[in-house]
């Protein structure tokens, strides 16, 4: 049985190699301008919950819990609702996908739970560029203490 540490350490191999292969893909469709700036933020749409440890693979259309309109994340790591009534490092927001998991509480992100969610929303990768995801990664990393 792998230690966790080891589970970690592989898992986030794995994303980053297949983040490497995709980037590689892209970078002919980047060429085109299909990157866009670290600044512009995207819907948090067809997102799985980047809970700590939830088990959950269903993907969510995000709201904001405080006042039911839509999340948005860019690529310097910022969260905010549609109105930015609430706004922050996506390492301080909270998730509740509605898993029993989380007894009703909103549970922080770890970097491995939030770059699992992230690898499996490639939507962003072809409408936001590989860049911009690149960046992103960075900000999660610093963020996380990586």
């Amino acid at each position: 049985m792998m230690s966790t540490g080891w589970f970690t350490a592989l898992t986030h191999l794995l994303f980053y190699l297949n983040l490497w292969r995709y980037t590689l893909l892209q970078a002919l469709v980047d060429m085109a301008g299909n990157n866009r700036p670290f600044s512009e933020w995207v819907q948090l749409e067809n997102f799985n919950c980047p809970a700590a440890r939830c088990p959950s693979k269903k993907p969510f259309t995000w709201v904001c819990a405080r006042d039911g309109n839509y999340t948005y994340m860019n690529a310097l790591g910022r969260m905010k609702c549609s109105t930015n009534a609430h706004n922050g490092n996506i390492i301080s927001w909270t998730w509740n996908c509605g898993d029993d998991f989380h007894n009703g509480e909103y549970l922080a992100a770890d970097l491995e739970g939030f770059t699992f969610a992230l690898s499996q929303a490639v939507q962003l990768m072809g409408k936001m560029g590989s860049a911009w995801v690149a960046n992103l990664i960075t900000e999660l990393g610093k963020q996380y203490g990586h």
